[in-house]
């Protein structure tokens, strides 16, 4: 995949992601789609060199269970 597929479809995804927002209180539930997506990203990125990556791939996963037990946002 070139820079410019890559970019390209990172931008359709977080676009499909934003059209679901039909109101002003589903913006948390999109940033944590979105939160996810990257997450996502990140630990498809770190799995190239996993036996290098190793714990940075945990801590990720970790990030992603904490995104997913989220329920309100706290300032």
């Amino acid at each position: 995949m070139t820079p410019k597929e890559k970019a390209t479809e990172l931008v359709d995804t977080y676009l499909d992601a934003l059209s679901y927002i039909n109101q002003l209180n589903e913006y948390f539930e999109t940033a944590k789609v979105l939160s996810l997506m990257c997450v996502n990203e990140i630990t498809e990125a770190l799995e190239h060199n996993t036996w290098q990556n190793k714990d940075y791939i945990q801590f990720y996963k970790e990030v992603k269970q904490e995104i997913n037990k989220l329920n309100k946002y706290v300032i």
